[in-house]
């Protein structure tokens, strides 16, 4: 397995933490490379978001890692 680029559904205990608090780099060995968020029915992409990004139900995620650490992560 290599590695691998992929948007996924933020889990539920990602709602209303910041980037910085879920540790994300250490616990998953994956990078966050955007979010995915609606504002005002808008769909609005944010790339390289920065650590104090705070995420809101349906949020997805791009990340990029090895894909059983992305699996991982999806499935959790």
């Amino acid at each position: 397995m290599g590695y691998t680029v992929a948007e996924i559904k933020i889990p539920d205990f990602f709602i209303g933490k910041k980037i910085s608090e879920l540790d994300i780099r250490q616990k998953y060995a994956v990078d966050i490379l955007a979010t995915k968020t609606f504002e005002h029915s808008k769909e609005k992409f944010i790339a390289f978001p920065k650590s104090d990004f705070i995420f809101r139900k349906d949020d997805r995620i791009n990340i990029a890692g090895l894909q059983r650490n992305v699996n991982i992560l999806k499935n959790s």
